[in-house]
């Protein structure tokens, strides 16, 4: 075929090459499909192989700029030929960039072909999507996985004028490609592209149906042990109806209850090491982050908050307490729980005090593998105040943080639990107006 001099064939090339690329295929541009000594050989725009050095494609692509009388020759090339001679692929695609109202061509080529693994796309008519749904199909058959993030740069490139890149990703995960690393991918691209929230939102409910199989494969700590309550307090907070956010609230309080010996956050001390340093350094905050996200729809709230004042109540006198002494001060006094605030200033004061800014901010993360003077310095220290001072100045010198932006961080980036305090306690006093 010759040389494609106009823009709209050169980008729909240069896409299926990327496309094949991330897909995992070896790709050839002008792949010849039929041999002779006398003449340039006739050749398909690109072809996909499986592996470099193979011979035959499993998926062929024409090319057309528009519809016209030249583009009924290429199916021939191959179709024509006897199998002995060159096997027919898996697929053959024919792609016209705009239509140029030639449909007589379009649907007799269809005609002629239609019986054999062919089909035409005339992207000019909005069929963008129809191939990209249709390769998906047909990759399907040989392989049963996808990297969607992959897909969505490549999309975003070449494609992005002819493809809705959303429903491209929805179409990768009906048809059962890696179904498992949506999450992670949607939870990735939502950090960059604010309409991925509302995918993350609308693949959250098929999660919770399926009892979460995909929260294992969430890159982070926080996200592969902690993140179904993390994700149940998001779809709390984008609720649109008091039904919704109920059924959230329970999906997150069923998860909590979940196990048949204990509850999942439980002040158990001894069950395992692990799990202690999670009591000690991460519970609190882990809360502070699920009541920052639900907010005053946070049906959860006392229940949680009873856990962390038994934990404090088990930490009674040790100086690991003031971690989550320090969380259970803010989010009661967000949210006006006396009880819990009393608890959280009463095993501050106990421990003589804490450094204000420490108070106001407090340790990411601690360990039972850290100094005291590591987490909490002695340089100067303060009494915790009482709770409505507590709120004062906590609205005074925080400054606010968008929970959403916090969880998505806290999902997809290991190393952001040990950085995240000051979003946090931003994230817990977001919209937050005394009085």
């Amino acid at each position: 075929m010759s040389e494609h001099k106009l823009e709209a064939g050169k980008r729909l090339i240069r896409g299926l090459i990327e496309l094949g690329a991330t897909l995992g295929y070896h790709v050839e541009k002008e792949f010849p499909v039929e041999q002779t000594r006398h003449r340039t050989p006739p050749a398909v725009d690109v072809a996909w192989f499986t592996e470099k050095g193979q011979v035959v494609p499993l998926f062929i692509f024409e090319v057309e700029s528009r519809a016209t009388n030249a583009m009924t020759n290429n199916p021939l090339k191959v179709f024509a030929q006897e199998t002995r001679r060159f096997e027919k692929p898996l697929f053959f695609f024919q792609v016209i960039g705009s239509h140029a109202d030639e449909s007589s061509r379009v649907g007799n080529l269809e005609r002629q072909y239609g019986t054999y693994n062919y089909r035409i796309y005339v992207i000019g008519e909005n069929k963008g999507n129809e191939l990209i749904k249709d390769v998906l199909g047909q990759h399907r058959r040989i392989r049963n996985g996808i990297d969607y993030v992959g897909l969505y740069s490549v999309l975003s490139t070449e494609w992005r004028e002819n493809v809705d890149i959303y429903q491209a990703l929805r179409d990768a995960f009906d048809v059962g490609l890696s179904p498992a690393l949506r999450l992670p991918a949607y939870v990735q691209l939502a950090l960059s592209d604010s309409r991925m929230v509302r995918e993350l939102r609308m693949a959250l409910p098929i999660e919770a149906d399926e009892r979460w199989p995909s929260i294992d494969s969430l890159p982070s700590y926080l996200g592969e042990s902690w993140g179904v309550p993390i994700l149940c307090a998001m779809m709390v907070a984008w609720a649109d109806t008091e039904a919704e956010a109920k059924r959230w609230n329970e999906e997150l309080m069923r998860w909590q209850d979940s196990s048949a010996y204990l509850p999942m956050i439980t002040a158990s001390f001894g069950l395992s090491w692990d799990y202690d340093q999670f009591l000690i350094g991460v519970a609190a905050p882990l809360v502070a982050l699920c009541c920052a996200l639900a907010s005053e729809k946070a049906a959860f709230l006392e229940s949680l908050c009873d856990v962390l004042s038994e934990i404090l109540s088990r930490l009674h006198g040790s100086w690991y307490a003031l971690h989550t002494a320090c969380w259970l001060a803010h989010i009661s006094a967000r949210f006006e729980l006396e009880k819990h605030f009393v608890a959280a200033r009463n095993s501050i004061n106990e421990l003589g005090g804490i450094e204000e800014s420490i108070l106001y901010c407090p340790p990411s993360i601690i360990s039972t593998e850290i100094a005291e003077d590591e987490a909490f310095p002695t340089v100067s220290k303060s009494l915790c105040p009482e709770l409505e001072e507590f709120r004062t100045r906590a609205l005074r010198m925080i400054n606010p943080v968008h929970p959403e932006r916090v969880a998505l961080n806290a999902l997809a980036s290991d190393s952001y639990l040990y950085e995240w305090a000051e979003d946090l306690v931003g994230a817990l006093w977001n919209n937050c107006k005394y009085g």
